[in-house]
């Protein structure tokens, strides 16, 4: 049915419908929150991890060359 002021509506419900995941789809994406305390712990135990490593200074070379 096309509404008489606004003739685009059947379209625009068209195009949200496709954009609407589909059911082999997952609805949303697992993302952290960043207000946790995992969140903020995580680049600690990344940066701890890096500069424990035998390669710290070859890493270290790799990032200040890439930056």
């Amino acid at each position: 049915m096309i509404n008489a002021q606004n003739p685009k509506r059947p379209q625009r419900k068209v195009r949200h419908n496709r954009l609407l995941p589909s059911e082999d789809e997952p609805s949303h994406m697992g993302v952290p929150s960043v207000n946790s305390p995992e969140f903020a712990a995580e680049p600690h135990r990344q940066s701890a991890a890096i500069a424990a490593s035998p390669h710290d200074k070859e890493d270290q070379a790799f990032i200040d060359t890439a930056s």
